[in-house]
């Protein structure tokens, strides 16, 4: 296998900005632009398994760099089709899964989506556009801050096994226009940083592409953004802070 095209120290980087530090943070505004965005873009045109694989090429992919950027307005990254016509893209990464106990009745640990409600209030008030969540929980490595969240979503609250999972969720903002409180999406709250979320389920989108057989090949390739550790089978019980 040829060398992996992000290492594990760039993979690290990509998850501290992600998991570690706060939504709406302006480092982490800041960060995602200058460094995930243009890594996801150099991933995408140099190999993906849905949309770069060889057999499918959907066009060339850049970082949109407006003069001065529009936070509200502006999306991430531009789609140059093979016939040259152009589509900005807004696109959203999320290495973390959760069980929410007020809105398992929405998404489960298996199926966690959120947005930020200022963002979902954003979309209403502005014309259509598509919105490209990677979903990539496959980090269960205690012994990081990602894989440590992601076990405890798993083992001490939904108490059952870890499970690795990766899809590419379309999502048109005129179908968020149209969810319906209580049954499309719940509502989620941040303590730290008190801001309100709106839970959805990863099967409630315009189209879901699953890719998690692709995980392992992925990997070897070096084009995911999370750290790639399965967890080995065992009891939940065993990691219960009860027994400590």
């Amino acid at each position: 296998m040829a060398n992996k095209l992000f290492s594990r120290a760039k993979v690290e980087e990509f998850e501290r900005i992600l998991t570690d530090l706060p939504s709406g943070h302006p480092d982490k505004m800041r960060l995602v632009k200058d460094v995930i965005e243009p890594a996801k873009v150099k991933q995408l045109n140099f190999y993906d398994p849905y949309f770069n694989n060889g057999d499918r090429d959907v066009g060339r992919w850049d970082v949109n760099t407006p003069d001065v950027i529009d936070w509200a307005r502006d999306d991430d990254v531009i789609l140059t089709r093979p016939s040259g016509r152009q589509e900005q893209v807004e696109f959203k990464l999320q290495l973390l899964t959760f069980n929410d106990r007020l809105n398992k009745e929405i998404a489960d640990v298996f199926d966690y989506c959120c947005l930020s409600e200022a963002q979902c209030k954003r979309y209403e008030r502005l014309p259509n556009k598509v919105i490209l969540l990677e979903r990539l929980i496959c980090n269960f490595d205690m012994r990081t801050s990602t894989g440590f969240k992601n076990c405890n979503a798993f083992l001490n609250f939904a108490r059952t096994d870890p499970v690795q999972s990766w899809d590419y969720l379309i999502i048109h903002t005129d179908d968020i226009k149209q969810w319906r409180k209580g049954i499309d999406y719940g509502v989620g709250f941040i303590k730290s940083n008190k801001e309100y979320l709106r839970v959805f389920n990863r099967n409630n989108v315009r189209k879901r592409i699953n890719l998690k057989k692709h995980l392992d090949f992925a990997a070897k390739r070096g084009i995911i953004f999370s750290v790639y550790f399965k967890h080995e089978a065992s009891h939940y019980e065993d990691l219960d802070i009860s027994y400590w």
